[in-house]
């Protein structure tokens, strides 16, 4: 089988890429310093990857935005509000955006992804894992069929098989911890209409999800769930192959109007190279229905999507010097005062299912990454832990390439000669001093 068309079409375009951009108001309080016409967040995201997602681009971005600013409001071009017919032209390169709302914004995290930017989560996950995989009917919920499947239909020693790769993976990482779910609902507003009983591990923060799409596309954070229709973008507004219609809906909700849907996005061509062979055997493409069950109770919902969908739009797009602004601002909001850097010995976060499996090279990488990540300072003291830890997000700083994980090689390395002295400043007569 060949490369769907519209993945063919997104991989030539990035030979010449072009861009869009988004701005979105910075929160009060961020950036205090600069002028009010400079406060704010610009996202430059390739014109391609718009296309890819929506039939209409601009109504895309206006989704984008919301998901950033966690707030309704309407999108501005040169100064002028866009109306309703403005909304179905189509974005092209070097278009200049600008996200208006009247009231306060609650901007995602762009570190979301980042396990090691946590909290020590507490208990083991192992007690929702079966039920996440049974709500999710024991096959990953993003994958079509295997050839074989298609070939023999969906027997049950197929369906065994199926879910080998399988992993019931968080949206909101483990390593985050409650408290960091709890500050979102909050800062978000939804706490008295969002319940994650389980906390960062209910199963309303879970998908089972094959394993190497897991690694590329959420540990990587290049790769989002689009609910649909919203309150910006009807099924009209939604692109997806013709041979690939929406699924039927349950009887229960043939006459919902909002969120009856959601798609798979990646959102970075690197994704589109990692899952070719995913896409080239007819398994995945972009903007896939992924498969939902009839009861959604326990389901993750809109709320979680959306927040991740902007988290995710700000890691890849936003520039260099406004990512420092906003690591530094979300993490007054939303990481605990006193982060307990610990190795949760107990726990195997979003581990294979299955003893004989053998993860891909891409995802072991991000699992030994992980477990050095989750505790960089392993060997100094909690005081200089919490200060190289604050000063790595603060900064925006990504190691993970390079496994640095020693803090005498994080601040020798990888930090300025100004914020160097600071630290060493700080670190006499500290652990970390004289190791």
């Amino acid at each position: 089988m060949s490369l769907p068309e519209l993945e063919q079409t997104v991989l030539s375009e990035m030979e010449n890429p072009t861009y869009a951009f988004l701005r979105i108001p910075m929160p009060s309080g961020m950036a205090v310093d600069k002028p009010p016409k400079m406060r704010f967040l610009q996202l430059k995201i390739p014109v391609p990857i718009i296309n890819a997602c929506a039939r209409r681009g601009r109504k895309w971005l206006l989704y984008v935005a919301t998901a950033i600013a966690g707030t309704h409001g309407h999108l501005r071009q040169d100064e002028q509000d866009l109306k309703s017919e403005d909304m179905q032209r189509p974005v092209v390169d070097n278009d200049i955006y600008e996200f208006v709302t009247e009231v306060a914004i609650c901007i995602a995290d762009a570190q979301c992804g980042d396990t090691r930017t946590s909290a020590n989560a507490g208990e083991s996950r192992l007690h929702n894992r079966e039920t996440i995989r049974t709500r999710d009917g024991r096959r990953c919920v993003v994958l079509g069929p295997t050839l074989m499947e298609n070939e023999y239909g969906h027997r049950i020693d197929w369906r065994v098989g199926a879910g080998k790769h399988c992993q019931a993976a968080h949206i909101l990482p483990h390593a985050k911890g409650n408290a960091y779910l709890d500050a979102v609902v909050q800062a978000r507003g939804l706490s008295e209409k969002v319940r994650f009983d389980g906390g960062i591990d209910d199963e309303k923060n879970a998908l089972y999800m094959d394993g190497k799409i897991h690694a590329a596309g959420l540990t990587d954070q290049t790769c989002a769930f689009l609910y649909v229709p919203n309150s910006y973008m009807t099924m009209e507004d939604v692109l997806y192959p013709e041979e690939h219609p929406p699924p039927p809906l349950p009887e229960s909700l043939q006459h919902a109007t909002e969120h009856t849907y959601l798609q798979f996005q990646m959102l970075e061509t690197s994704t589109y190279f990692e899952l070719l062979d995913y896409m080239l055997t007819g398994r995945l493409w972009n903007n896939k229905f992924i498969r939902m069950p009839d009861d959604r109770s326990n389901f993750p919902p809109f709320f979680i999507c959306h927040f991740y969908y902007g988290c995710t739009a700000l890691h890849l797009w936003l520039d260099k010097d406004s990512l420092s602004t906003l690591n530094r601002y979300n993490l007054q909001h939303y990481y605990p005062p006193h982060i307990e850097v610990q190795q949760d010995e107990s726990s195997d976060d979003d581990e294979p299912l299955d003893d004989d499996y053998t993860p891909p090279k891409h995802t072991q990488k991000h699992r030994g990454a992980e477990l050095i990540a989750s505790s960089p300072v392993q060997e100094s003291s909690d005081a200089s832990a919490f200060l190289v830890s604050w000063l790595w997000r603060a900064n925006g700083v990504t190691m993970e390439e390079d496994r640095v994980d020693d803090p005498q090689t994080i601040i020798r390395e990888e930090f300025t000669s100004d914020k160097r002295e600071l630290v060493e400043k700080w670190c006499q007569g500290t652990v970390l001093e004289r190791e």
